[in-house]
């Protein structure tokens, strides 16, 4: 038989693990302010949000990438040598009209992104979201920093 102290501490458990849960499906809404300068000199603070992976992922396939494709480093000078280049772009500003805040009435379409923000200040706010989003170089960074030096 199990007693009520028990049964108190089980209860508490399934409550701790139906919020981690909840938590896990809705996913970090973990939003950051980036300053920006717009084609105008205005300068803008846009309000993006983390993404989860399977959003990152639904972007590339939406336009034309493969992991391969987002993994090879390229310069800026080279996007428009390279055959991925426009579909890299089109990632690039897809990712950041998703992941900036507010209502979606409102939403900037990537397009109108474009016009607003030169390439170097959209590639700013989305290297920014992936950090956020737990990938890119800083997550990296952390993971390494977390597990220290390697064993000589």
């Amino acid at each position: 038989m199990v007693s009520e102290e028990r049964k108190q501490e089980i209860l508490e458990n399934r409550r701790t693990f139906q919020r981690l849960n909840r938590e896990i499906v809705e996913g970090k809404r973990r939003r950051e302010t980036v300053q920006v300068a717009g084609r105008d000199g205005t300068q803008y603070e846009l309000e993006v949000h983390a993404l989860s992976e399977l959003a990152i992922a639904r972007a590339a396939q939406r336009t034309g990438l493969s992991l391969a494709d987002l993994v090879k480093q390229a310069k800026p000078e080279d996007v428009t040598k390279d055959e991925k280049g426009l579909a890299k772009l089109e990632f690039l500003d897809e990712i950041v009209s998703s992941a900036l805040a507010g209502d979606e009435k409102q939403q900037l379409t990537a397009d109108e992104l474009a016009e607003i923000l030169p390439g170097i200040e959209r590639a700013k706010v989305f290297r920014r979201v992936l950090e956020i989003s737990g990938l890119g170089p800083a997550a990296t960074a952390d993971v390494e920093k977390f597990h220290g030096e390697p064993p000589k």
